[in-house]
């Protein structure tokens, strides 16, 4: 649920304090929801830690993980395509 105050629009369920509001239910995810997150940056927004903008934001690495995931995606449907026709 967002809610309005002032001019401002927020996830209630944000506890980093750096979440925006996003376009859909799905993609409001606060860093801190996720256990694998708070492993690595304990109760900092993830953004804060050493590693996000080389690992996550370097454009090199984005395009390696896209180009993996839709390969995985590819390979799925094949494999769909290949077990639909048995």
């Amino acid at each position: 649920m967002l809610l309005l105050t002032g001019t401002i629009l927020y996830a209630p369920r944000c506890s980093c304090g750096r979440c925006v509001v996003m376009p859909t239910t799905r993609e409001c995810l606060c860093c801190q929801e996720v256990s694998q997150v708070t492993a690595k940056a304990g109760n900092k927004c993830i953004t804060r830690h050493k590693d996000f903008f080389g690992a996550i934001l370097n454009p090199v690495v984005l395009q390696i993980a896209y180009g993996m995931r839709a390969m995985e995606l590819h390979d799925g449907e094949l494999l769909r395509q290949r077990t639909a026709h048995k």
